[in-house]
């Protein structure tokens, strides 16, 4: 495979990867405002903070927050937040503004950025990164490969 065609499947694919990712925040973007609109929002306070072990060894794990809450009908649930966290961003007596579907308290979420937006964010910030990358080199292999080309033709 020649240089020009190495560099254009490699910034073709940064590019495209960069649009996946940008889909997939719009969709997480679309999801989570979606659970904010439709949840009722209630004080809940942190019970537990639950370590929880690393998938590889030299990340350390993180504590997990364990919160309780009262919804409209007066039942108490007890849920987790859905990641680990490192330091903890709440501790066991803090009181936290919940959110949670009347119909599906179990997915009830902490009202904060790291619960609800950490993820569109992470996922919207690398596509932006990636299309941009893909979009620059893939200018600059064809700007090369055009001066390349005269140069050759000269």
């Amino acid at each position: 495979m020649n240089p020009h065609r190495q560099g254009t499947a490699v910034s073709v694919t940064f590019f495209f990867l960069g649009i996946g990712l940008l889909v997939a925040a719009g969709i997480f973007t679309w999801r989570t405002q979606a659970f904010i609109a439709q949840s009722v929002s209630t004080q809940g306070r942190v019970v537990e903070l639950e370590y929880r072990s690393a998938i590889r060894a030299r990340s350390g794990g993180g504590e997990v927050t364990v919160f309780t809450f009262t919804d409209t009908t007066g039942r108490q649930h007890t849920n987790r937040a859905g990641a680990a966290q490192s330091p903890p961003t709440h501790q066991v007596g803090d009181t936290v503004t919940v959110l949670y579907s009347a119909s599906q308290p179990e997915t009830a979420q902490i009202r904060a950025f790291r619960t609800l937006w950490i993820l569109p964010t992470f996922l919207g910030g690398f596509g932006v990164a990636f299309t941009v990358v893909g979009l620059v080199a893939l200018v600059a292999v064809r700007k090369t490969y055009a001066q390349h080309t005269q140069l050759n033709a000269a």
